[in-house]
């Protein structure tokens, strides 16, 4: 049995596009900063909006907001007093000003799950195929 390479690199995917979707979907439904994250996406970060616009129906089960929520707090929080004073520069600041090894861990999924979408695709393209160099004649 080969080994199949697009099978691991789309659960990868699946698994990092679940994550972001949950963290930003439950980001932009933060009381305090929210509005402005999901505002500042829109203009500047267009994969971060992807996954706010992606997260939003997953923000109404209230289990997944509470849960994007908190992941998003543990990694981003350090950066909501500085967003809550100037929240045109929400996005920037929230990447840039976040220090932390979950930070880390949403910052290789973020940029991840293009990659690994990317590289699903390729993997499936050159899949190896069983070839039949000689057709057998039937009597």
């Amino acid at each position: 049995m080969r080994f199949r390479y697009y099978i691991l690199f789309g659960v990868l995917f699946l698994f990092c596009l679940l994550l972001d979707a949950t963290t930003f979907g439950g980001l932009a439904q933060e009381a305090q900063i929210g509005a402005a994250v999901a505002r500042t996406a829109r203009a500047e970060a267009p994969l971060a909006h992807t996954y706010i616009v992606l997260g939003t129906p997953m923000a109404g089960v209230p289990w997944l907001r509470e849960a994007g929520q908190s992941i998003a707090d543990a990694a981003f929080g350090d950066s909501y007093p500085a967003i809550q004073a100037t929240p045109d520069a929400a996005i920037d600041l929230l990447f840039s000003a976040s220090l932390g090894p979950l930070r880390a861990l949403l910052m290789l999924c973020y940029w991840g799950a293009p990659l690994l979408l990317l590289l699903t695709i390729l993997a499936w393209l050159f899949r190896t195929r069983e070839t039949h160099l000689i057709k057998s004649t039937r009597d």
